[in-house]
This record gives structure tokens, C-alpha cells and sequence, in this order.
């Protein structure tokens, strides 16, 4: 049986429950509903309002026009997400920032934080680029084959090399990331 989940975004919180025989899910916003949505599952209606916080966050950053963010306001923002990532997902932000030239691969990723595979490296780290992407947006990238934002780019950029069979891109940290976890005390 779906039960209620919810979720915080940054200024948002998203909440997906049964509702009447269906599911329906909710954006709240200082307190107000702003849009509502209904889905086949509970699962299903956070997926639809974790894309549009994520299309709103990307018009935010758009209009803003900023690059990259300070090195402060990233602090800020990393304090803010911190207490809400798991021992796994803090272990490859670490082994990201220990890494050679801060480049690292999905599967180094998977193994710093006893994952079984890249596939839940690129799960987990792309959820913590979501909560910081949520705290401090910037304008990402998005996947051809979808349209959706690739939520990892709000802590690395997938440089031009691949890994050494091929499968997989190289992810460097971005500085002021970089920069920010040293300030914040984190790495």
C-alpha cells in the first residue's frame, strides 16, 4: 500500500498521498499551496513535483543569469543540506573531493560508499545535487534522451574524457563545490 511521502526542496516541500481512490501530491511554499498534481502512485506524483520544483529552480537560476555561485553562498547552502544526507552519499562527496584533480567515475563513486553499483552512485549522488540544487540553484544541463535536468552538474560537470573502458564519464567537482565543502568543514 502507498503511504504519504514528502520531501523538502529547498524553499519547497512536496508532499504525495492516496487521496479519494487516486493519488495526488502538492507543492507547498511558505505555507500556501501552489500546485497540485495527480499521478498513478504516490511515487509517481513526487516524481511530477520533483520536476516541476526543478523546472521552477531552473527559470529562477535562468533569470538570474549567475554562472557559478560563491563560495559562501554554497557554504550556506551545503550547511543547509547537510544534516539531510545519508552516511553513503557524504562518503562519495569526500572520496569526489579526495579524488585526483577532484575527478571521479559513478563506479568510484559506488565504491567509496559501499554501493553495489555505479547505477546507485548516479541515484543517490544525483539526489544530493538535487537538495543542493534546491538550496542554491544554477542553470543545469538535461539528459537528450529525456529533457530532464541532470542534477549532479549542480556539483560536477562531466568533463570531455571517459573512463578507461569506455562506459562511463569522468566527473570533476566544480571549485566553488570543492572550495565550499573545505569551508564548511565537511570534507
Amino acid at each position: 500500500m502507498d503511504d504519504r511521502k514528502s520531501e523538502v526542496i529547498g524553499p519547497y516541500t512536496l508532499v504525495a498521498l492516496p487521496h479519494q481512490g487516486g493519488f495526488h501530491g502538492v507543492i507547498w511554499q511558505g505555507g500556501k499551496k501552489t500546485e497540485a498534481v495527480t499521478g498513478s502512485s504516490v511515487d509517481d506524483c513526487l516524481n511530477q513535483l520533483r520536476d516541476r520544483v526543478a523546472d521552477l529552480l531552473q527559470a529562477e537560476a535562468a533569470a538570474r543569469g549567475d554562472s557559478s555561485p560563491t563560495v559562501s553562498a554554497t557554504v550556506a547552502a551545503l550547511h543547509r543540506v547537510a544534516p539531510r544526507l545519508t552516511t553513503g552519499q557524504m562518503q562519495m562527496l569526500r572520496a569526489h573531493y579526495n579524488a585526483p584533480d577532484r575527478c571521479i567515475t559513478a563506479t568510484q563513486l559506488a565504491e567509496a560508499a559501499d554501493y553495489r553499483g555505479y547505477q546507485a552512485a548516479n541515484l543517490q549522488y544525483g539526489r544530493v545535487g538535487l537538495l543542493l540544487y534546491g538550496e542554491l540553484p544554477v542553470v543545469l544541463p538535461r539528459r537528450a534522451s529525456d529533457g530532464k535536468l541532470i542534477f549532479t552538474c549542480a556539483l560536477a560537470e562531466a568533463t570531455d574524457q571517459r573512463s578507461d573502458d569506455e562506459t562511463q564519464w569522468i566527473w570533476r567537482m566544480r571549485p566553488h563545490v570543492a572550495e565550499a565543502l573545505a569551508a564548511a568543514k565537511l570534507v
